[in-house]
């Protein structure tokens, strides 16, 4: 007997065979009919505070021989280890953060739910001179530690890539000393092959242009190179740039990105030539700065003559400097603060403004702010070595106490 299995077929065969003299039935036969799994419900979209733990569910019809859960972010898609039951949880972070979605598999075929995407809210920019290390480690001054694939100790970052260890140098070296601080990056040192990488996924806010600056050294003469690439979610290309440093000093290099998604990474590769053993490939002093925009801006008022009025505005990327104006052109000393405080007096009309100073220097009148910071990303970068001897020279970010500022305006 032949038929077509489908679900109407499933079921119990037998054979009976008769004669005159009677009869025989054969054992059943079952005929199992397998379906191809379908997909009844997909993960949802979550966004969630770092280290919080977040559940994506997916479910599907017909018998499921194997889940599979897979993970979309700067490294590609990958299978997330251990991830095979229709209930997924991660912790939120960095490296958790991405499109996640799963596979179902049975005899019949496959069927695959539509992706979901985890935001990670909270994830500053850190340790961008590559000071901190979570492991306790301490490196004695002149030496190094290894940074291993999968290794996550140096706070902020993640190595990976199919190189060899990255290591990390404390202090002159060779020559060759640290762009910040004491601690710095040598990728492909020792004799180790190129192709490692360093990450670091953090919170941006789309649509906001982010600047990133970093150092790139060569320890030795070669043809030695750093790419640096930011990545949206999924996987997104937003900016890249081949970095080929002079030899035996920083060479100073930026990337400009506009944000698509609610995390970015950035990833600072080795793309040195397999070909050139000797020189190293060096990196220190990565800051990530945002530059301001207005969020809100100080709103007219009328008040009768003698009273105090407040103004305030605000903006985003945290401007490291505020300043006030009145009338557009005449800057208020020490009107420095998101609010200030005036005292209304009769016969002057006026408008106050609030502005800074960009990158010391000013830019036209009205609401105006300084970038001189890490929009909220990371410390203020400390300096900007003059030269290999060790002079610098020093950007701080302005502060200061709350201060009330009289002066007249309209009644």
């Amino acid at each position: 007997m032949v038929l077509t299995a489908n679900d109407g077929t499933a079921g119990g065969y037998s054979a009976v065979f008769s004669n005159s003299y009677g009869m025989a039935t054969t054992a059943v036969a079952v005929l199992t009919v397998i379906d191809p799994p379908g997909i009844i419900t997909s993960p949802a979209s979550q966004t969630a505070n770092a280290g919080v733990e977040v559940s994506f569910t997916a479910s599907a019809s017909g018998a499921s021989d194997t889940v599979q859960w897979y993970l979309i972010n700067y490294l590609g898609t990958n299978a997330v280890a251990r991830a095979t039951s229709p209930t997924l949880t991660v912790t939120a972070s960095g490296p958790t953060a991405g499109s996640y979605y799963a596979v179902f598999n049975n005899a019949a075929g496959s069927a695959t739910t539509s992706a979901a995407n985890l935001a990670v809210l909270g994830l500053a920019f850190v340790n961008g001179s590559f000071e901190v290390n979570t492991n306790g480690a301490v490196i004695p001054a002149g030496g190094n530690l290894p940074l291993n694939v999968g290794a996550t100790w140096l706070e902020g970052w993640t190595v990976g890539g199919p190189g060899g260890d990255i290591w990390v140098l404390d202090g002159v070296v060779d020559g060759l000393g640290p762009y910040d601080g004491q601690q710095w990056i040598d990728f492909n040192g020792y004799g180790t092959p190129p192709g490692g990488t360093l990450a670091q996924t953090f919170t941006t806010t789309v649509g906001q242009t982010y600047v990133v600056t970093f150092e790139v050294g060569e320890r030795g003469t070669g043809l030695e190179s750093i790419t640096a690439t930011a990545y949206g979610s999924n996987n997104a290309l937003l900016a890249s740039n081949y970095c080929v440093p002079a030899s035996e000093e920083w060479t100073q290099f930026e990337l400009n990105f506009a944000a698509v998604s609610t995390n970015t990474t950035l990833l600072f590769k080795d793309t040195s030539p397999a070909d050139v053993p000797a020189p190293d490939v060096t990196l220190d002093a990565v800051a990530v700065t945002a530059p301001p925009v207005i969020v809100t801006s100080p709103v007219s008022q009328t008040v009768t003559n003698g009273n105090s009025v407040t103004f305030a505005a605000s903006a985003s990327g945290s401007p490291a400097t505020v300043q006030w104006w009145y009338d557009a052109t005449n800057l208020i000393s020490g009107a420095t603060q998101r609010d200030a405080d005036v005292c209304g007096q009769r016969g002057q009309r006026g408008i106050l403004q609030r502005g800074v100073q960009q990158r010391g220097r000013e830019r036209g009148h009205g609401a105006r702010f300084a970038d001189g910071g890490q929009s909220g990303l990371s410390d203020a970068r400390a300096a900007k070595r003059d030269d290999q001897s060790g002079r610098q020279r020093h950007f701080e970010r302005g502060g200061g106490g709350r201060r009330a500022h009289c002066l007249p305006v309209a009644v």
